[in-house]
């Protein structure tokens, strides 16, 4: 496009926290920022009330009365975003101007029976009103964003480096986003169908996975695996201390059995190392 003027307003409204695996106990002056996956955000430092600081901090950490391994966390946020463009394609198809707002409304229940199990949920509400053709990735008018149980597997006492085995719908991000990412600047970030395996040692982190990308629909919990597609892989990152730096090392495969080309319909696979 000729000219291309996008206006951002952008407004993280957090309604609620969450919780995720244990931290070191966060002082008033550390409480840790809100992350890029809810799921990964600990809030169980909340069980001294004296390090409650924000209002929503009640919410964050409801314990069940089992033990202090037993406990539920509420959260979500708003993100409010206005864009603008004109002379889209460059001017070239004679279309006019478009100026709409992007809405996102993600709200989500994580719950932790234990040290061995969590199930976690997260539903979404993605709107576009004023856009032209508003389709996926801007439109999802109410779905399962992540729905996904953890085992957290035993290797003696609980601890952070147990391997964690994920099933259900979940969001991935490996390394700088290039190859697996969420896809955040659109309105529906991805997510996918299928097992995750995580595990750390010596600070070698490892993840293997099974899964289908999620295809997204606009209408209510309509959102499904998409039969059509398969990806898989596994993904290390290790720290290089000389380097004060990380190396990722990976192999991803991808299938698609009704890939389009110029030709029609065809099947698709693709290994990167």
């Amino acid at each position: 496009m000729n000219a291309h003027r996008a206006l951002q307003v952008v407004c993280w409204l957090i309604l609620l926290g969450s919780i995720a695996d244990a931290q070191q106990a966060p002082s008033k002056e550390t409480a840790p920022a809100y992350k890029l996956f809810r799921f990964d955000e600990d809030y169980r430092y909340l069980r001294d009330p004296a390090t409650h600081t924000d209002i929503w901090d009640p919410i964050k950490y409801i314990p069940l009365g089992f033990g202090s391994t037993w406990y539920l966390s509420l959260g979500g946020e708003l993100r409010e975003r206005f864009e603008y463009y004109s002379h889209p394609n460059f001017g070239l198809q004679g279309q006019g101007p478009n100026g709409y707002l992007l809405h996102r409304l993600l709200l989500h229940a994580d719950l932790h029976a234990g040290d061995y199990f969590r199930a976690f949920v997260q539903i979404g509400n993605h709107l576009a009103p004023l856009k032209d053709a508003a389709a996926p990735p801007y439109l999802d008018r109410l779905d399962l964003q992540q729905a996904f149980v953890d085992f957290r597997l035993p290797i003696g006492a609980a601890t952070d480096s147990d391997p964690i085995l994920r099933l259900g719908r979940q969001e991935m991000a490996y390394g700088s986003q290039r190859l697996v990412a969420i896809r955040d600047a659109p309105n529906v970030r991805r997510n996918f169908d299928g097992a995750r395996l995580s595990g750390t040692l010596d600070g070698v982190t490892l993840d293997a996975f099974v899964t289908r990308p999620v295809l997204q629909q606009s209408g209510i919990f309509d959102d499904m695996s998409d039969t059509r597609q398969a990806f898989w892989g596994v993904y290390a990152t290790a720290p290089v201390r000389f380097l004060s730096s990380k190396l990722d090392l990976y192999y991803l495969g991808f299938e698609n059995t009704q890939a389009r080309y110029a030709a029609g319909l065809g099947e698709e696979r693709r290994q990167t190392i």
